[in-house]
């Protein structure tokens, strides 16, 4: 429940914010205003601390916790200005009060947060991602939320997240030739067959093993050939 302990501090910053401005505007009109804000921000505080409180022991049994289900899987694509992030299988989630859906930013990433969908919890840590971005917005779509991030720089990505960025260079780098003075042409073939071994399964093994024995034995007996002349 770190997400929604952080959440929860964030809305009780905004409550001591709501109430210094109420108590320094003297419009009558603003006053209202303000004081509806800081009634919702009070219930969502409140609806918020009953989920992360732990049950307290009482003679009467404890209402059962809503279970909270943590997403993992979700689709992503993009246009020129955005990156769209589909978190589905949400059944009836479109028909849900908005104050029970929040997109919060815990630090590095953001945090969607539904809450009380056919009796649970879904919390949804959206990945760290590749490029910066704006701040987001989410839309309720039949049995999924949608979560748009506008592009800061107008421009194809290669993959979503950073550590599937940093995954993509380490792997290039991996298989990049040396292309030094002294490289030598086979040297980069053999590195890369033995990363290929190392990595691989017991098939792969066996095979890469057969490649450089029959190699091996193709060089033994050119030498012996070359040594009769």
């Amino acid at each position: 429940y770190q997400c929604f302990h952080v959440i929860i501090l964030q809305l009780q910053l905004d409550l001591a914010e709501v109430s210094r401005l109420e108590s320094t505007v003297r419009r009558e009109r603003l006053k209202k205003l303000l004081s509806a804000e800081k009634t919702k921000i009070e219930n969502e505080i409140k609806q918020l601390s009953a989920v992360s409180a732990s049950a307290s022991e009482t003679k009467s049994p404890p209402k059962p916790k809503i279970p909270t289900s943590t997403i993992t899987s979700y689709a992503w694509d993009q246009t020129e200005k955005f990156v769209k992030i589909y978190v589905s299988d949400l059944k009836g989630v479109q028909s849900l009060d908005t104050s029970n859906v929040s997109l919060n930013d815990v630090g590095l990433h953001y945090c969607l947060l539904i809450r009380n969908l056919n009796g649970k919890n879904y919390q949804f840590n959206v990945p760290k991602l590749a490029h910066e971005v704006e701040i987001p917005t989410y839309k309720l779509k039949t049995d999924m939320v949608l979560i748009m991030f506008k592009k800061k720089q107008q421009e194809k990505w290669e993959v979503l997240s950073e550590k599937d960025k940093v995954a993509k260079a380490n792997k290039e780098n991996n298989f990049k030739p040396d292309i030094g003075k002294e490289a030598d042409p086979s040297a980069g073939i053999m590195g890369m067959m033995k990363k290929m071994y190392d990595e691989g399964d017991d098939e792969m093994k066996r095979t890469i093993a057969k490649a450089w024995t029959e190699s091996r034995d193709k060089k033994n007996e050119l030498s012996g050939t070359l040594n009769n002349f």
